[in-house]
């Protein structure tokens, strides 16, 4: 079966360029210093995404983008750990549609979660990943003071999706 589309889901590869980043995701010049790859703190393995922002600096999200079909079912899915204050947000925007289609926001949980939800493509073609350390983020274009993780974010078709993924739905 065909796994998810994204790639280094778990941010266990680094970037050759700058070890602190992620392999295959996109973090703006600005963003570098808020989000880093840690190897001592995730869900699964022991890497996951971290964001530290102790002022409210200029901020977006760390991307990656893929290639879908049209009018097809995906399933998005992400652990999620909040330091009670950031409530981390992963969404993913059409940019064909020029509007998100999905998104996952963290109640808080001090400790990882897992999240899903599904959704459907529509007239879309390429699908924009964006993680975001705190869901204010995504309307005031600044930090949140504080910390939150990201791991294990991946994008599905239903069809390939885990069996125990596609029963949470």
């Amino acid at each position: 079966a065909a796994g998810g589309l994204l790639k280094n889901a778990d941010f266990s590869a680094r970037a050759a360029d700058n070890k602190t980043l992620p392999a295959d995701w996109q973090v703006a010049k600005g963003d570098q210093g808020l989000y880093v790859v840690v190897d001592d703190d995730g869900f699964g393995g022991a890497d996951s995404l971290h964001y530290q922002a102790p002022q409210a600096v200029a901020c977006g999200p760390v991307t990656q983008t893929v290639t879908c079909d049209k009018n097809t079912d995906y399933l998005l899915t992400a652990a999620l750990k909040s330091d009670g204050v950031c409530k981390p947000r992963v969404q993913v925007y059409a940019r064909d549609l020029d509007r998100p289609v999905v998104n996952l926001i963290s109640r808080g949980e001090k400790t990882w979660k897992v999240y899903t939800a599904a959704f459907n493509s529509g007239a879309a073609t390429k699908l924009e990943v964006q993680l975001y350390g705190d869901e204010a983020i995504v309307g005031s274009g600044k930090a949140t003071v504080g910390s939150s993780g990201l791991d294990e974010v991946q994008l599905y078709r239903v069809a390939d999706a885990p069996k125990e993924l596609q029963a949470a739905q």
